[in-house]
């Protein structure tokens, strides 16, 4: 596990909870810690050995703690929580990049609900207007492009 993913985990957590509805406060935090970890130039592990986590601008005690958490279980128990509370289809689509929260909804609000039936109404031709995508992004992710 690099920082990369660990960031990756993070900034997916907040687009769950985003979507979810959650506290925005809180969202935001997940995002710092992301793009703090994406930019950290050093070991993660070497800095939670050390006990520095929360020198790293952006985390705090209850990011430190859920970096610990994951560093030694591998699991992360709000990440799981919130992967818990959405479809698993809903959770794949927040993966693709140039899908954000509030796109995602307003998908599974057109009756598409994962990245299967997101790549076949793109197949197909399908429009989705109103919805400011990159689209190219969004069909390369899928192999479309």
């Amino acid at each position: 596990m690099d920082e990369k993913e660990l960031a990756g985990i993070f900034r997916h957590l907040a687009d769950i909870l985003a979507y979810l509805g959650e506290d925005q406060f809180k969202v935001r935090a997940y995002r710092k810690a992301a793009g703090a970890l994406e930019e950290l130039g050093e070991d993660v592990r070497k800095l939670a050995a050390e006990g520095k986590l929360q020198e790293v601008p952006g985390v705090g005690r209850a990011i430190a703690k859920k970096i610990e958490e994951f560093l030694t279980t591998g699991r992360m128990r709000k990440y799981d929580e919130a992967l818990r509370s959405v479809p698993e289809g809903v959770a794949e689509l927040l993966k693709l990049p140039g899908l954000g929260p509030r796109t995602v909804a307003k998908l599974v609000e057109m009756g598409i609900d994962d990245p299967g039936a997101l790549r076949r109404a793109l197949a197909e031709g399908r429009a989705f207007p109103g919805l400011k995508v990159r689209w190219d992004e969004v069909k390369e992710a899928l192999g479309l492009g």
